[in-house]
This record gives structure tokens, C-alpha cells and sequence, in this order.
């Protein structure tokens, strides 16, 4: 089947594909609608269900933009849509976001490589000349392969995604991970997703045990959440300093080895004597 072709069905067609599927499994709900995992010929994929009928629109904007973006950072691409209720059927991203990774992860290693493919995600989304919006944890899944240890980072829900430098309107939110400025009229910039970044990237640093990695990621946060756009790092710098920040790890890890040689070493010296 071609991935960037969407075939449009009835909303009746389309449950009955999902309903081919042995089982059907809940995976999350936001404002716009629920979501569920099914198997379709050894595939798996997601289907996107509204709560109303007057989400026709938005579903319409999601899709087409989902198109446009073509699998960039993750996106899911869309399979089929239906023409007469607000649903569409999606290829499976992964199912445990950011929250349920960072909380079972118990490497700090692996929580900051996770954020340099979020860094990564997040730059072919704006290479393909998008601005996701709204950035935040849930809205970022961890995809494990299950041939490694290894894991993708996806983002989805694209719902409020725009392309930079298109008219903003602003919205009304008191959520904590959206930038002063999507608040009121302006432009769209990636700089407004590095802001969300910089919210995630603070909610890590709180919890990392290396005390000289959780300081250097507040202050790269913090930096990334400038009242003002134009103060703001690009990803290119983020990706680079969290880089820098990982590398803390591996170094400590390095001194504590040779500390551990040098003691052992010790020991059987005064072993022999």
C-alpha cells in the first residue's frame, strides 16, 4: 500500500476495517478524539475516532497537514479517512509517551538521549517548514525496536500545527508549555516549539541524580524559555548541548571505574605486603 496515498471511505467502511482486527485496544483520548490500536494483516495501526461530528474541519486540517509533513519527526501518516464522521486510520507510532518512558527509565543516559532524538524529530519537522504548537509530553511517543535496546522518538497529534510564518491568531491557554507569544497575534516560528522543548527539558532536569547534568539542563531550559523569541538557542545549539550534557555521564562513569581499578590495585598491594 502507498503511504502517502489516503483512501477515503465511509465512516461505516472504515469500522469495519477496525472491526477486522482480533482485538481492539484503548490507547488515549485528548480534546478532538480517542484513539485505539488494531492489527489489520499483521499490521498495526491506530484509528483516530472524534467525540463530535463537528470536528469534520479539524480532522480535514490534521490530515492535510499529516500529508505535507510525510512522516517527518515520526508524524504518523494517514491510510484512510472518512468523508461523512471525523475519523481516520493512522500508522502505529509507538504507544508510551514521553511521561511513562522518562517514569520507567531509571538511565539518565537514556533520558537525555531521548531528548537529542526529540531535538532531532523536532528539526525535520521544521525542515519541512511546520511549527507542531503544542509540544508537550503526551504528544511525544518513545517506539522501541524489538530487535535492540534501541528506540525511535515520534511526534504526533498535529491538530494545532501550522507552517512558519503563516498569520497567528493566538490562543487562550494558561498551559505552562505554550510561549508567550501563541498567545497573542503574531507570526509562526519554530521558535515557539523550542520554548515547549525548554518546558520538557525542565520537567528532566528536576529528576536527573547527576547533580552537574540536571544544573546544565535547568540552565539550557531556561534559556530556551526566554519571554523573548529571539533569545532563544536554535535546535542545532540545543542538540549540541545536550550532547555536551550526556557526555557528563559517560565521563563520570569513566573516573569512577578508575577510581574502583585504583582502590582494587591497592588492595592487593597491601595484600601482599
Amino acid at each position: 500500500m502507498d503511504g502517502k496515498k489516503v483512501t477515503f471511505v465511509s465512516f461505516e467502511e472504515l469500522t469495519d476495517l477496525v472491526m477486522m482486527s482480533p482485538e481492539c485496544t484503548f490507547l488515549g483520548s485528548g480534546v478532538s478524539g480517542s484513539v485505539y490500536l488494531f492489527t489489520v494483516l499483521g499490521e498495526k495501526l491506530c484509528v483516530k475516532k472524534s467525540h463530535e461530528k463537528n470536528y469534520m474541519r479539524i480532522f480535514g486540517h490534521e490530515m492535510n497537514l499529516l500529508h505535507e509533513v510525510d512522516g517527518a519527526g515520526g508524524a504518523p501518516l494517514v491510510r484512510y479517512m472518512a468523508y461523512d464522521y471525523p475519523a481516520m486510520v493512522m500508522e502505529y507510532r509507538g504507544h508510551t509517551d514521553f511521561n511513562e518512558f522518562f517514569y520507567t527509565c531509571k538511565s539518565s543516559s537514556k533520558r537525555i538521549l531521548a531528548l537529542i532524538k526529540l531535538a532531532e524529530s523536532l528539526q525535520e519537522v521544521h525542515d519541512k517548514g511546520f511549527v507542531h504548537m503544542d509540544l508537550k509530553a503526551d504528544n511525544v511517543l518513545v517506539q522501541h525496536v524489538e530487535e535492540d535496546s534501541n528506540f525511535h522518538v515520534n511526534i504526533i497529534d498535529f491538530g494545532l500545527a501550522r507552517k512558519a510564518g503563516e498569520d497567528h491568531r493566538g490562543f487562550n491557554s494558561q498551559s505552562e508549555h505554550y510561549a508567550p507569544e501563541t498567545r497573542i497575534k503574531g507570526k509562526v516560528s519554530p521558535t515557539m516549539d523550542v520554548y515547549s522543548f525548554g518546558d520538557l527539558i525542565s520537567f528532566v532536569s528536576d529528576y536527573l541524580k547527576n547533580k552537574k547534568q540536571s544544573k546544565k539542563l535547568n540552565v539550557l531550559a531556561r534559556e530556551m524559555m526566554d519571554p523573548e523569541a529571539g533569545k532563544r538557542p536554535n535546535l542545532t545549539i540545543v542538540q549540541e548541548r545536550l550532547h555536551e550534557i550526556m557526555n557528563i555521564t559517560t565521563k563520570c562513569k569513566r573516573l569512577k571505574k578508575r577510581v574502583v581499578e585504583a582502590v582494587a590495585a591497592a588492595t592487593v598491594m597491601v595484600q601482599k605486603i
